[in-house]
């Protein structure tokens, strides 16, 4: 049986928005990853009830959130550099967004969003080298026009073009060498592995010019 994939606003999430709107202030104030995912059978209903990651790991960041209409959206980044760098390679299973009223002193912070990737994680590799591996997920809430959105933790550690480039220069100038360019993956050339690598099932080979097996 597969496991559940995708994101819901969570019942403490849909409290706290309808709260926000009610004159309160909406402030995210972390966003975390983690490596556990819901047991097969989950519901969406169940994964609504959820107060927390089933298996927190790490905390992630975001671009600074945008509201258009009535949905406030932005793109989650976890990267191996962030919390003083990423010591062990972990599979990335699921991540979640907190927040809390801020116009509530003593209203505690609650998880408004939770995603998981099911059968579908991402194998995210510990910092070495100067090397950083980047996952983003974008994500869309649907609150109401004029609600007053906040940010606790700093959006300005997301990485732009710029920061990927300069990271990748400098993982040059310790020895190793890079080259930016294009992949194109063929979707009629994807083939059913007989034997599963962990969770992948599918294989699609092609070739990548000047390519080595001791490329990162």
């Amino acid at each position: 049986m597969a496991h559940l994939y995708g994101g819901a606003v969570t019942a403490q999430g849909r409290n706290l928005i309808i709260s926000s709107l009610a004159g309160g202030i909406l402030e995210f104030t972390r966003i975390m990853v983690g490596a556990g995912r819901p047991p097969e059978g989950t519901t969406e209903k169940e994964l609504m009830d959820l107060t927390d990651l089933y298996e927190p790991k790490a905390e992630a960041t975001s671009t600074v959130p945008v509201v258009d209409g009535d949905t406030v959206s932005f793109i989650v980044e976890y990267r191996s550099d962030l919390n003083g760098g990423l010591e062990k390679d972990f599979w990335l299973c699921e991540y979640g967004v907190f927040a809390r009223d801020t116009s509530k002193p003593d209203a505690p912070e609650v998880l408004i969003f939770y995603a998981t990737l099911g059968d579908y994680p991402q194998h995210v590799h510990a910092l070495k080298d100067g090397r950083i591996d980047i996952r983003r997920f974008p994500v869309s809430i649907a609150v109401q026009e004029g609600a007053e959105i906040q940010v606790s933790y700093p959006p300005v550690a997301f990485m732009t073009s710029e920061d990927v480039h300069a990271a990748i220069t400098h993982a040059g100038s310790l020895g190793g060498a890079y080259r930016i360019g294009s992949l194109s993956l063929p979707v009629g050339s994807w083939t059913t592995l007989e034997e599963s690598k962990g969770d992948y099932k599918y294989q699609c080979d092609v070739e990548v010019e000047d390519s080595r097996e001791s490329h990162y």
